[in-house]
């Protein structure tokens, strides 16, 4: 078993059972010194940007973290288009009860994101709107 941080629509437990088919719950996760943004290019969809996340001192990211297999997290690589969009790599999060959790994370690939304009106006009403539905209880690599 894995564990999985998820941001942004991820943190959906819809979405996850969608994605692994069955009912996953998850926990309160916080990622510290990384800033959520809205900068990763949707494939084929122009003016959309999916969630991201970059280096930032002082900032945090909350998120769910998700305890998963090795085979449900092959297919959370396939949905996030691991490794051509994104890539995975393990952060420490934080639970409610401030215990440490080897997590794996996605961040987007620079060559996906770095070029683009911050969309995060245009798309912060859109995702904020699922995101706030679906989870009002949770509020050596390459960063962009």
């Amino acid at each position: 078993m894995v564990y999985y941080f998820a941001y942004g629509s991820n943190m959906s437990e819809e979405q996850i059972r969608e994605r692994l088919g069955r009912e996953v719950i998850g926990e309160k996760g916080m990622l510290n010194g990384f800033e959520l943004i809205f900068k990763k290019q949707a494939y084929k969809k122009p003016g959309i940007s999916y969630a991201n996340i970059i280096n930032k001192e002082g900032s945090e990211v909350q998120g769910a973290i998700y305890k998963i297999s090795e085979e449900e997290l092959a297919e959370i690589d396939r949905k996030e288009g691991y490794p051509n969009h994104y890539n995975r790599i393990v952060l420490i999060i934080k639970n409610e009860d401030g215990i440490e959790i080897p997590s794996v994370v996605y961040i987007a690939n620079c060559s996906k994101s770095s070029r683009f304009k911050d969309r995060k106006e245009n798309n912060r009403s859109r995702n904020k709107k699922r995101i706030s539905r679906n989870n009002q209880e949770k509020v050596g690599y390459l960063i962009c």
